[in-house]
């Protein structure tokens, strides 16, 4: 009990996210009659002219997660990040990074995934369920397959997005400016790497893995460009003694 009230002391922020993350994780999962997934989901973001989006989501897919795992891996990089970094920039600050990264992640993924709509099909919104699917999609020679089969570009407009992934990847931008050279390990990597060549090296693979869309990667790369790009500019809104105070030599 000691080591948390001392944890919240220190990381009040950190905590609440940490706390209420999982805590919306959790119980769908364990009292399904009280809370169910579908109910959950109402607050995954949707592509804005799906007709369950809600404004609202923008800010609410930041605490879902889509499996335990993910849950696990960004939680994790929150409570080794987020402690320090709230004790350096303030709580106040901290939380503003936060959800600054989550909702412009979440804007960014809307945007690109609205251009990719209008790519494929010439217009932004994806189908009129009141209309014959062979009148909206005129190029269509297989009416069993999916639309996502037939216009791989129209996947995340198809799907939800959930996580937090858009807001740590901000949080990870201030870090690694303000401490560049505090080494990492990550897993199947034994070699450390200063935080400055792997805030570079995530976007590059975001950003190349954004370009590709590969078929099958349920990766919302945008959301993570986004989140790490809202972080970068916040980092020159910080105090001139914060952003060159705390840089370190090894």
């Amino acid at each position: 009990m000691n080591t948390f009230n001392s944890f919240y002391r220190q990381s009040p922020v950190t905590t609440f996210i940490l706390i209420v993350t999982v805590g919306v994780y959790l119980v769908p999962e364990l009292f399904p009659s009280v809370v169910s997934r579908s109910f959950s989901m109402q607050f995954a973001l949707y592509y804005f002219e799906h007709p369950k989006f809600q404004f609202f989501q923008i800010i609410t897919s930041i605490f879902l997660h889509g499996g335990l795992m993910h849950l696990f891996f960004n939680m994790f990089s929150l409570y080794n990040l987020g402690p320090t970094l709230e004790r350096m920039i303030g709580s106040t600050r901290f939380f503003v990074l936060y959800f600054l990264s989550g909702i412009f992640g979440s804007l960014l993924h809307l945007a690109v995934t609205a251009f990719f709509v209008y790519l494929a099909l010439g217009r932004f919104w994806i189908y009129d369920p009141s209309l014959p699917l062979e009148s909206q999609f005129p190029n269509i020679t297989n009416l069993n397959q999916s639309l996502d089969q037939m216009y791989p570009q129209l996947k995340h407009a198809l799907s939800v997005s959930v996580g937090a992934s858009g807001a740590l990847y901000g949080v990870f931008a201030v870090f690694a400016r303000m401490f560049p050279n505090m080494k990492f390990y990550l897993m199947f990597i034994p070699v450390a790497i200063k935080a400055k060549f792997l805030l570079i090296g995530l976007i590059a693979f975001d950003l190349i893995l954004a370009i590709l869309q590969l078929e099958g990667d349920p990766l919302g790369h945008f959301a993570h460009l986004g989140g790490a790009f809202t972080g970068l500019l916040f980092y020159y809104t910080l105090p001139k003694n914060l952003r060159l105070g705390f840089r370190w030599s090894h």
